[in-house]
């Protein structure tokens, strides 16, 4: 049986059976885990964010976090901070029962941001209408074998743009050092420096720089503290003399590194530093053994897809309450898409 809760109000109470089916169903994804979601709830769901529970006794069996929208919409609780959206289901077939139970003009139900590796999509048996779309594909590293190996098979054009980098960085100084940083107390202020470094670029004046003064940077700094007390939460430097040029933060589990956010010092862009710290992390951990891969969990171009071994497409999944209801909607889209092209050619706004 299903049930919604206000999920800023109630998460805590869920909290334990949210990360034993995170552990079950998504393989205790770092995004998943509620040392991620918590702090993604509490610093960014609203009031029209809810949680919805399937249960059969005392027993939690499914869960899935919600946003209700106008035009009979519901879709994943998914802020900018995350590029996977946790559902922890068994099947696709569980959804059409929670329409019961959404408000009861409830069309559609949309999942965004769906990795193959670690959600449940349609069969051909199931019973549900459903559609799914490509949205990003993503990149995985594995970690198997050794450094040298993994390296020599990336394009050749890649090498050499890191070791002329590399070349450039250390001709102009001789006094530069990569740093991997993982207390709990060291992490927080790694977040910090991160922050410090991040609002002098660009992303400043576009108001998505991450900084202590921001709900942002107070997230990644409770976040990462979080995982660095079970020893899974890293912030990777870099330094030219005593500046900080480049920084990584990044969480992981038993088998996986993602990394979330990176940036640079863009007076040393002629360096790469980020690219530069993407290669030593690596070269890092294939040597540690810690981890048996790594995600770059974000939408990867044709030049972050030279350095993974694999790649998959991230889709977003629409459920519909039934035949109709996907005839609705899809007349619906066009309609909007019929009004964007319209005000394209004559101008306007879309309010």
């Amino acid at each position: 049986m299903w049930q919604c809760t206000p999920v800023r109000k109630n998460f805590l109470k869920y909290q334990a059976s949210w990360d034993t089916l995170n552990q079950k169903l998504l393989l205790d994804h770092p995004l998943g885990d509620s040392c991620f979601v918590g702090p993604l709830i509490s610093h960014f769901a609203a009031g029209r964010d809810f949680l919805a529970v399937r249960s059969a006794g005392t027993e939690h069996q499914s869960m899935l976090l919600l946003r209700s929208r106008r035009f009979g919409l519901v879709e994943s609780f998914c802020p900018a901070q995350t590029e996977i959206c946790p559902v922890l289901i068994t099947t696709v077939d569980e959804l059409q029962a929670l329409f019961n139970k959404l408000p009861f003009f409830t069309q559609a139900l949309q999942l965004y941001c769906q990795d193959p590796d670690y959600s449940v999509f349609p069969s051909a048996s199931s019973a549900v209408i459903c559609e799914v779309d490509h949205h990003v594909y993503t990149v995985c590293i594995d970690l198997d074998g050794d450094f040298t190996s993994y390296w020599q098979s990336r394009p050749v054009k890649l090498q050499k743009n890191i070791d002329r980098s590399m070349r450039a960085m250390a001709k102009a100084s001789s006094n530069w050092r990569f740093a991997t940083i993982e207390s709990p107390e060291a992490v927080e202020l790694a977040v910090e420096r991160y922050g410090d470094l991040e609002i002098q670029g660009w992303k400043r004046a576009a108001g998505t720089a991450v900084h202590r003064t921001n709900s942002q940077g107070q997230f990644y700094q409770e976040v990462l503290r979080r995982f660095a007390e079970r020893g899974k939460g890293l912030v990777y430097e870099l330094y030219f003399d005593d500046s900080l040029i480049g920084s990584q933060l990044a969480i992981g589990n038993d088998s996986m590194l993602i990394t979330l956010k990176t940036t640079y010092n863009e007076a040393f862009r002629e360096y790469s530093p980020g690219k530069i710290l993407d290669y030593l992390i690596l070269q890092q951990e294939f040597e540690l053994g810690r981890f048996s891969k790594v995600e770059f969990c974000t939408n990867a171009g044709p030049e972050l897809m030279r350095w993974g071994n694999r790649t998959r497409s991230i889709s977003h999944l629409t459920v519909y309450r039934n035949k109709f209801s996907q005839r609705l909607v899809q007349f619906y889209r066009k309609l909007k898409g019929l009004q964007a092209s319209i005000l394209r050619i004559f101008g306007g706004n879309s309010r």
